[in-house]
């Protein structure tokens, strides 16, 4: 496996990947401190294409990944096995709201992006993005997809999968598919609130 990563890190930009023990511990540790867990590299892409690039030869090679977000799940689904041969990949440098269209409540998202952000940009276009979360300060929209996040909202609007809207953007073309994939979701008018 160690040649693998060495193989992996010489492909990728010195900026997204850190061996360093100490920067990789804080990445280790459930919030709460019942889960802990070990890996030797990090990743931190910060678009689509770093990111397929990471995926398709972590593939190739067989090399389990462990994707983070703002890292605030309970868990223990964020982090890596105490056998420490996964790599973690964090979403934290894709915090980017790529754009908005309130006509049609539409916001285009990476991954990463903060969930109180999202609620900022939503309330500056006189829209409202509904999940209530007590981590929203720190949780990514990607976490909340994955994990279905209701929060204290959630019997009037729905877990985040019935927000309706929540999709993958895709590319015109093939060729586009690595560098415009993005999240979009749905907002909704503060009057419905």
């Amino acid at each position: 496996m160690d040649k693998f990563i060495d193989i992996l890190k010489k492909n990728l930009d010195k900026n997204i990947w850190s061996d360093n023990k100490e920067e990789i511990e804080k990445y280790l540790i459930e919030p709460r401190g019942n889960f802990k867990g070990h890996s030797s590299l990090l990743l931190k892409p910060r678009n689509t294409n770093e990111v397929s690039k990471i995926v398709r030869f972590c593939n190739r090679y067989k090399l389990p990944l462990v994707p983070q977000g703002g890292r605030t799940g309970l868990t223990g689904g964020t982090m890596p096995s105490s056998k420490g041969n996964e790599i973690l990949i964090s979403m934290e440098k894709m915090n980017k709201i790529i754009s908005i269209d309130p006509d049609n409540f539409l916001m285009t998202v990476q991954a990463g992006c903060v969930l109180t952000e999202i609620k900022k940009v939503s309330e500056k276009k006189n829209l409202y993005f509904p999940i209530k979360l007590a981590s929203e300060s720190r949780c990514t929209i990607g976490g909340n997809i994955s994990t279905n996040a209701g929060g204290t909202s959630v019997l009037k609007y729905g877990m985040t999968r019935d927000l309706g809207s929540i999709s993958l953007k895709q590319p015109a073309s093939a060729e586009q598919v690595s560098s415009q994939i993005q999240l979009v979701i749905n907002c909704q008018v503060p009057s419905a609130v």
